[in-house]
């Protein structure tokens, strides 16, 4: 009788504990549930829409999309200043032959303003499937490539055109209400940086900076992971219904949404029917944390992360909520490096703007007039300007990154993808661009001794063209 009792009381409270913060919502948030979302999403005018693009991509496009040696190792350009060599080239033209028709599409992102994808949410979810969000990915991959390609070929302001249309496609994700949706887009956004520092690592050219410079520093604002967390708010709220009604399993939903639904064994039927009565209470609690994680977005950005570390919920009830805490706060460091990377590669480009109009290096990011930088951008870590430094070989613009080291911009053969260590944008000699370097993932030389030179005209051309 005691057991019963408990257990009535238990949900009872629960209930009223989730009546107040739904409550709550409605009155400071009120177009918080999915189908307002939804609802509220701009749709872009005609080929201004990038999501329409995608289905057009999917049927034409093969992969792979990345290019691959003949030892299977993916291509990588560390330090970015190794030019490609004969067995790169093959690699790239492998992956360019025949995807005229995906690449064309691909090219046509940069005229994007946004995007609305038409998902068919599950009942449970976290297992609604995102082919066309995830789609994105080749999409990057791909014009990454051609890139690469068209920087061998001597165009590099071409190239710097496909950074741009990255980034664009990149947008077609902003205001999707999934979490996933926002690290595709974070991917895209690191993914151009990393190829703007590779193609500025081979050649020397003005065409182009500016307006990619733009396109950086207005892709850092339009922060897509705040929108998203919302998005998680209300979409785990829907699945908390399912669950509540009976029709999902508590035990499965905290497996992740890499989970399918499977049926149930006799453990997960006792684990289920022990925490039933606390589902309003986890509800209530989920809706809660993630409330006030979402408020946390009005801090200033290096001040986030130790505010996020002070709201994890504890006690009985609060299950799901501990255990989605650590994969939102390690979404936010990325959004965090995401922005490091992008305010970095705004101000390496500014300063590669600067020593083609002096033709020297500043001596330091505040020696940049306003034209070209209107001010140093702060590091989302600690809340100070950017960090520079002089090279033997040039120059770095850096972040301390997520671990608060600084470590001087140290590290030159450091990708702008690492999750530890500084964040960093480097920026050549004119003569130490596109060199014959050892290759670090084969460990030996890929072509020999370094040498000064660019980059030769007797390797193979890919059938490709690109207008």
């Amino acid at each position: 009788m005691f057991l019963v009792y408990h257990r009535s009381a238990t949900r009872r409270d629960g209930e009223q504990q989730l009546a107040a913060v739904v409550a709550r919502l409605d009155e400071t948030d009120p177009p918080w549930r999915l189908a307002d979302l939804q609802a509220d999403h701009v749709v872009p005018p005609g080929e201004q829409d990038g999501a329409q693009l995608i289905p057009r991509f999917r049927a034409l496009g093969r992969r792979p999309f990345t290019p691959r040696r003949a030892d299977g190792r993916t291509v990588e350009f560390e330090p970015p200043n190794r030019r490609p060599d004969a067995d790169d080239v093959a690699a790239i033209n492998a992956v360019l032959e025949g995807q005229d028709g995906a690449l064309a599409i691909a090219r046509s992102f940069v005229k994007t303003t946004g995007g609305h994808f038409s998902t068919a949410i599950a009942p449970t979810y976290i297992h609604t499937l995102l082919p066309n969000q995830g789609a994105m990915r080749d999409v990057y991959d791909l014009l990454d490539t051609e890139a690469e390609w068209l920087c061998w070929d001597g165009r590099p302001a071409a190239a710097l055109h496909l950074v741009r249309t990255i980034l664009a496609a990149a947008r077609s994700l902003d205001g999707d209400v999934f979490l996933t949706s926002a690290s595709i887009r974070m991917r895209g956004d690191r993914l151009a940086v990393r190829r703007a520092e590779r193609i500025l690592a081979q050649r020397v050219t003005a065409t182009g900076l500016a307006e990619v410079q733009t396109a950086l520093a207005r892709q850092v604002e339009a922060d897509a992971f705040w929108p998203a967390v919302r998005g998680e708010r209300a979409g785990m709220n829907e699945l908390f219904g399912e669950l509540r009604a009976g029709r999902f399993s508590f035990t499965a939903a905290l497996e992740g949404p890499l989970s399918p639904p499977r049926p149930l064994d006799p453990k997960v039927l006792v684990n289920d029917w022990i925490a039933d009565p606390y589902l309003p209470t986890e509800q209530a609690t989920f809706l809660d944390y993630l409330t006030r994680f979402y408020a946390v977005r009005s801090l200033p950005d290096h001040a986030q992360r130790a505010a996020l570390a002070g709201i994890v919920p504890v006690g009985r009830g609060t299950q799901f909520a501990r255990e989605w805490a650590r994969g939102l706060r390690n979404i936010h460091d990325t959004n965090l490096r995401t922005k490091a990377v992008l305010r970095c590669g705004t101000a390496g480009i500014a300063v590669e703007r600067y020593r083609l109009r002096l033709g020297r290096w500043p001596a330091a990011l505040t020696d940049i007039p306003a034209d070209l930088l209107p001010a140093v951008p702060l590091d989302p870590f600690d809340g100070k300007p950017l960090r520079f430094v002089t090279r033997t070989n040039g120059v770095t613009v850096y972040s301390i990154g997520q671990d608060g080291k600084d470590d001087g911009g140290a590290d030159a053969n450091a990708s702008t993808n690492r999750q530890n260590g500084d964040v960093v944008f480097r920026l050549y000699d004119p003569d130490q661009r596109g060199l014959i370097l050892p290759d670090p993932q084969a460990g030996t030389a890929g072509g020999g001794l370094a040498v000064r030179g660019f980059f030769p005209e007797a390797l193979p051309m890919p059938r490709v063209v690109w207008p």
